[in-house]
């Protein structure tokens, strides 16, 4: 039984919520697919900070449909040797107090894996069909190490969920920064 991965998660009682711009229908953050470069027509987009006091809004943003990583957060991805992924420059908005943050990313990983191992326990909320997978939540989620190979990030079929190797945890500990990064983890067991 061992503990190689960990879903991160933004931690709401230190970051603050973002509400999400409008994009094309085939940009889409959660698929695992790459996204076309230009579907945003080289322009970043822009995020709106809600219930923000004008202080700094996070690190890392996943808790909607098109994760946010800061410049130093995605600099802490790459130290952890994990490259499959996309980035678009982001705005952060606060616009009650007028500010801005600009070395924000939009963050598309790529890699759709289904790695559940057979003794996980998933809840289906929406059958698959036309080759998609069913849709639904784990109740309790092992990953089968057989099948993660020591991959550095994915996002499980089933759940779309972003997963990262524990060796970006590794990277982070080592690398605080003085407002600290925001993100809660869980460890997911691999078989």
């Amino acid at each position: 039984m061992e503990k190689e991965y960990v879903k991160i998660v933004d931690n709401m009682a230190v970051i603050h919520p973002l509400e999400e711009p409008a994009i094309p229908e085939h940009a889409s953050f959660n698929s695992g697919k790459l996204i076309d470069a230009n579907s945003f027509q080289g322009k970043p987009l822009e995020f709106n900070v809600l219930y923000n006091d004008g202080s700094f809004p996070g690190h890392f943003h996943d808790s909607a449909s098109i994760p946010v990583l800061s410049k130093q957060f995605v600099s802490m991805v790459e130290a952890a040797g994990i490259d499959n992924f996309q980035l678009f420059p982001a705005l952060i908005l606060d616009k009650e107090n007028n500010k801005q943050w600009d070395e924000f990313y939009a963050f598309n990983a790529i890699g759709l894996v289904d790695v559940a191992h057979e003794d996980s326990e998933f809840d289906e909320i929406m059958p698959g069909s036309d080759g998609m997978p069913a849709f639904g939540e784990y109740d309790e989620l092992i990953f089968d190490a057989n099948k993660t190979q020591e991959m550095g990030m994915f996002r499980e079929v089933n759940s779309s969920d972003l997963y990262f190797h524990v060796r970006l945890l590794e990277v982070l500990k080592k690398n605080i920064p003085p407002e600290k990064w925001g993100i809660k983890f869980t460890y997911v067991e691999s078989r």
